[in-house]
């Protein structure tokens, strides 16, 4: 009896080997497969070697269950069991292989939970910021070829060196870089000075003619060129000459009267410059959005004008700071417009305890560090009564906090130069307002969009959180509910799975104690029907479960689920039960 419990144990060993060695075989298969399988399409190719890895991982993961599943049908249907004497020495040896390998299993269900449910989604998280960073960094490449057809280098090169910090090794942007230096640095050093005036033709005047020019020029008040001619006759008349002298005190006269008006003009101007500035600084004290927008352009016009003056660059950047707290610039909005986001959200805008009904639909929000953005935006208010409140549409817009933490979506656009190019949302209903208040938070923002949800990036917990976040927005809870039930019910399938491949491997197991040809054979069928078989499991399961709760809800499906799961394991454990040593032994006879 010791002998056929030892051989047992062998025997179970064996099996435990070739389950783990299936899991290596099938790791090596799946990095092959990953690391010929890269999708360029998606990922820059900097990426690939964070790729390969997280991709394998999940491959490896996500198939966990019927590579477990083929490695058991083929440990079991490989290895026959010894031959012992006494009845109850197989029935022994019997119940303490199938307890100890069951054990092992639950073990390496524990496992599987821990992998799908605490690695797996930390994997797709990754997998999806390297492919949200390749949307951006092939953006950022976009807009260089943009800015250098628009002939603006400056943002050329801006855009170019961020892409190059992503994707460092990328031969188009390296020789863009490059003729965009090489033309800056032509521009900067390679032109010449312009020629010199050509003074010939007057010096061959008299000195009488250029005087006359020069009075002549004065009566017409301009004393600039007056100055000229007078003082080329000077220049050209013999020293201590009458002509010499005449000319100096008519370029004295001139150069005092032009000191004079300098001194005039520039007191007129600072004097106007002095109530410009107080009218901006009035301005920019103001909470209303046209009057600080006003204060910007004119510390902007000013800044501009006298690069010297302090005050006015000082007050610009004030200007700017405040405009950022109740507008957006456009050139922001529109050099992040084409990048990743959360698209396509359509949801109640309603406060609790509201009166009205407000719906929003909004094209897609772009989350950068500068804020966020929104596109295409609609609303429309009902009131109790069913009639139109209000409603407007926006092109574009911000979605900031406020004082009390809440989401507040700004739309108007300032053009950093122009102010005709101001963008206002058109209202066709109501009074028109520069902002509302959106609900949802930022981050059940991303969750709204038909394209912002990675389910598998979600761990269970907080999956089966989103059902009460997305449900009072007007989102369908359902299918994130089955979702979550359909995690739950993973955990449960290792284990059923596993039994139900344990009976059915030992039901194939060879007589002999060596392996035949149809054995052999197996090892190449039996992966690929435990994966169809899991597959076809699963899908089941979640028409079951799916279709229960879509017909009486979310708590008759948890029942159902339950009950099933029962029920599953109670039939594979019966049928591992109903294995017969003595059976087989008799059939093989």
């Amino acid at each position: 009896m010791a002998k056929t419990r030892d051989d047992y144990a062998l025997l179970r060993n064996r099996i435990i080997i070739v389950i783990l060695s299936v899991y290596g075989l099938s790791f090596v298969g799946f990095f092959a497969y990953s690391l010929f399988t890269f999708p360029e399409k998606y990922f820059l190719h900097v990426f690939r070697v964070q790729w390969t890895p997280l991709q394998t991982l999940v491959n490896f993961i996500e198939n966990l269950t019927p590579v477990h599943c083929a490695g058991v049908l083929l440990a079991c249907s490989l290895f026959a069991p010894p031959q012992p004497s006494l009845k109850t020495g197989l029935e022994d040896a019997f119940t303490r292989l199938v307890f100890s390998t069951v054990i092992v299993f639950v073990l390496l269900g524990g496992v599987f939970v821990t992998l799908s449910e605490g690695l797996l989604p930390v994997l797709h998280g990754r997998l999806g910021a390297l492919e949200n960073r390749t949307s951006v960094a092939r953006n950022y490449l976009e807009l260089a070829g943009e800015a250098r057809r628009e002939g603006n280098r400056r943002l050329q090169n801006a855009y170019l060196e961020y892409y190059l910090s992503v994707d460092p090794d990328n031969s188009e942007a390296l020789d863009a870089l490059a003729e965009l230096r090489k033309r800056s640095g032509e521009d900067a050093f390679g032109t010449s000075a312009p020629a010199p005036l050509k003074r010939a033709r007057l010096m061959d005047l008299e000195t009488s003619e250029l005087l006359g020019r020069a009075m002549a020029s004065v009566q017409e008040e301009d004393y600039y060129t007056g100055y000229y001619f007078a003082d080329l006759a000077k220049a050209l008349s013999p020293a201590g000459s009458p002509e010499a002298k005449q000319a100096g005190e008519l370029a004295a006269s001139i150069q005092r009267r032009l000191a004079s008006f300098r001194a005039d003009t520039e007191e007129r101007e600072r004097n106007a410059i002095f109530e410009i500035k107080t009218q901006a600084h009035s301005d920019l004290m103001s909470d209303e959005l046209p009057l600080v927008a006003r204060a910007y352009y004119t510390f902007r016009l000013l800044a501009e004008n006298d690069p010297d003056d302090t005050e006015a660059a000082n007050y610009l950047s004030r200007s700017v700071a405040k405009l950022k707290t109740m507008a957006f610039f456009r050139d922001e909005e529109e050099r992040f417009a084409s990048m990743p986001g959360a698209n396509g959200l359509f949801f109640l805008n309603n406060e609790p305890g509201a009166d009205t009904t407000e719906l929003v639909a909004i094209g897609g929000i772009i989350v950068t560090e500068d804020g966020t953005y929104a596109r295409d935006i609609e609303a429309i208010t009902f009131g109790g009564d069913g009639g139109t409140i209000s409603r407007f549409a926006a092109s574009a817009g911000k979605i900031m906090k406020d004082e009390e933490d809440r989401s507040i979506l700004y739309m108007v656009g300032i053009d950093r130069t122009d102010s005709s190019n101001t963008l206002l949302p058109e209202y066709t209903a109501g009074e028109p307002q520069d902002n509302f208040r959106i609900v949802p938070s930022l981050d059940e923002l991303e969750l709204l969009g038909s394209e912002g949800r990675d389910i598998a990036s979600y761990h269970l917990h907080r999956l089966w959180g989103l059902w009460d976040i997305l449900v009072p927005y007007g989102y369908p809870g359902d299918p994130i509910r089955i979702a979550a039930l359909m995690r739950v019910a993973e955990a449960f399938a290792f284990i059923i799975l596993s039994l139900l491949a344990l009976t059915i491997g030992w039901r194939l197991r060879p007589a002999g104690g060596f392996p035949v040809v149809a054995g052999t054979a197996g090892i190449l069928i039996l992966p690929v029907a435990a994966y169809l078989f899991v597959r076809f499991y699963d899908y089941l399961l979640m028409l079951l479960v799916g279709s229960t709760m879509l017909a009486w809800g979310f708590t008759p499906a948890i029942i159902v689920l339950i009950a099933l799961q029962f029920a599953l394991i109670v039939f594979a454990i019966a049928a591992l039960a109903a294995q017969s040593l003595k059976s087989r032994e008799t059939r093989s006879v």
